[in-house]
């Protein structure tokens, strides 16, 4: 491997520590396990996405709640394991509050179908194995449960011959989960712009108001990174 792609992989790979890896000891084994890291924190950030996505949900929830109180409204929902239900519940409650408004709902209905998409594309994240392969070149990816049984059958991986076209394998690559890290946070920012609306609409208070005393220990909100963030 040459200065060129070195650098390369050193750029794309910054924040791994690649001191250890000398010209010679530069390896397949070792390459792999670099991308490895690389795609596990990638997988990792996009979970984090994902949980902005049913805070979010949480707020449209309580948008549509006229109370006071609020807070054993929000802690019913955190109390749903699944997210499909979190949803099935937002959209019950958003039904009724906002029953014969068509802009709302008609909103919501957008909102809806794209929740449905994309918690899908999530469990596809939730529930996978990490695959490397260096036959025909090195590579590391994800595969979706559902679709590993299929993997010995790939070549690289198992030596045998090319699998016929029904046993082509689900692969997702860094590439793949970095889109889906911003499309889920693109669907959360709409989320909290879709509950404040449901607020001003119904005359409600889009969240749980916050507490009088900080308290300790608390974590600060995500922020996502730019590009240009190390």
């Amino acid at each position: 491997m040459d200065n060129t792609i070195l650098a390369s992989f050193s750029s794309s790979f910054s924040s791994l520590d690649l001191r250890g890896l000398a010209m010679g000891e530069f390896d397949h084994v070792k390459l792999m396990k670099i991308e490895q890291k690389y795609l596990l924190s990638e997988l990792g950030l996009a979970i984090c996405m994902w949980s902005l996505v049913e805070d979010y949900l949480c707020d449209v929830l309580v948008a549509t709640i006229d109370a006071t109180n609020k807070t054993p409204f929000v802690e019913s929902y955190y109390a749903v394991p699944s997210v499909e239900n979190k949803i099935r519940m937002t959209n019950a409650a958003l039904g009724v509050a906002a029953k014969g408004r068509k802009t709302l709902l008609s909103k919501w209905g957008t909102l809806l179908n794209r929740l449905n998409r994309k918690r899908k594309l999530r469990n596809e994240l939730a529930h996978c194995q990490v695959i490397g392969q260096y036959h025909p070149r090195t590579e590391v990816f994800l595969v979706p449960y559902g679709n590993l049984h299929h993997y010995q059958r790939i070549p690289g991986l198992s030596g045998v011959p090319s699998p016929e076209p029904e046993y082509a394998l689900k692969r997702l690559f860094s590439k793949d989960v970095r889109q889906r890290q911003d499309s889920f946070y693109t669907l959360a920012r709409q989320l909290d712009e879709f509950a404040q609306m449901v607020a001003e609409k119904l005359g409600t208070t889009p969240k749980v108001p916050p507490p009088k005393a900080k308290p300790r220990g608390g974590s600060q909100p995500l922020k996502r990174p730019s590009s240009t963030d190390s």
